[in-house]
């Protein structure tokens, strides 16, 4: 067993003691349109939504040391939640929990932050610097963005925007539009008759495994990251696929054909099934695999 002085002793108490006293707990209420836009603001700390059966905004949790309390502001339609701070937001760490109307749309900003949101189904808008996003649920809208973090959509929402710069972006479930996007990280996309998919990445691997609406467009943009594709069965639409230094696999048609007489860039284009969809990849150095699904 580890023995300390009393000075040691009653350094670490007065610590305790000054973080509890820091420590501010907060429950506040105020009614809401059921499809009303919430804005939620904290610098720094953690922000959990989510979505309830009320007409209420209801906001618990514990603000850090240099807030000066929670500010809630409604009119018409619109719900405002933030922290008030002194000095510098972004040293203080808050962590809010703010329930909303199922249908609101919500729109969160932060610094430091690490933001979820569940069971919204209106829309969804976050955006941090260093900090993750997840969101679960159906939304109708969901836009994200971080630049130092992980980026999650899980659930069946109908368009979904997301994108980090120093992290992963995963998306699944997405129903009808994906635009995704990472610099250094991995991208992986998930999803089924969507009518169109935009993803591009640098120098992190993306992933796409899943199928197009008959009329459905895949746009696909890497520079050193490699792109596998997996789709079920047989594909539909005119596929192109081109890489400048990298090699090109296709499961469902000819080989690449290279061309060039000092640079060996691949290609590939063929035209599947009806062919009334399109798959375009462009690489720079990547590995290009148009797999089937095992």
């Amino acid at each position: 067993m580890i023995e300390m002085s009393k000075g040691a002793t009653a350094v670490v108490a007065a610590l305790v003691f000054s973080t509890a006293a820091w420590a501010q707990d907060v429950q506040e209420r105020r009614a809401a349109d059921a499809k009303g836009r919430v804005y939620v603001e904290n610098h720094a700390g953690t922000v959990n939504v989510v979505g309830w059966e009320r007409n209420e905004v209801e906001v618990t949790g514990t603000l850090g040391e240099g807030a000066e309390g929670i500010e809630i502001q409604g009119e018409k339609g619109s719900t405002s939640v933030s922290v008030d701070t002194a000095g510098n937001p972004h040293g203080v760490h808050s962590r809010l929990e703010v329930k909303v109307p199922r249908g609101s749309t919500v729109e969160i900003e932060g610094f430091a932050t690490r933001i979820t949101v569940n069971d919204v189904v209106g829309g969804v808008q976050a955006e941090t610097v260093n900090g993750s996003i997840a969101v679960h649920g159906a939304p109708r809208e969901v836009d994200l963005e971080s630049v130092n973090g992980g980026v999650t959509v899980d659930g069946p929402a109908l368009i979904v925007r997301a994108s980090s710069v120093n992290g992963p972006v995963t998306v699944r479930g997405a129903r009808e539009e994906v635009e995704a996007s990472t610099v250094n990280g991995p991208l992986e996309v998930a999803a089924s008759g969507v009518q169109r998919a935009h993803l591009e990445s640098v120098s992190g691997s993306l992933v796409f495994e899943g199928s197009l609406a008959v009329n459905g467009s895949l746009d696909v943009e890497t520079v050193s990251g490699g792109a596998d594709l997996i789709f079920p069965g047989g594909l539909n639409g005119h596929v192109s696929v081109s890489s400048f230094s990298g090699e090109i696999e296709n499961d469902f048609g000819p080989d690449a054909r290279r061309r060039g007489r000092h640079v060996q860039r691949s290609e590939l284009s063929f035209t599947a099934g009806e062919g009334k969809g399109s798959i375009s990849v462009s690489t720079l150095s990547g590995l290009v695999r148009l797999r089937r699904q095992r």
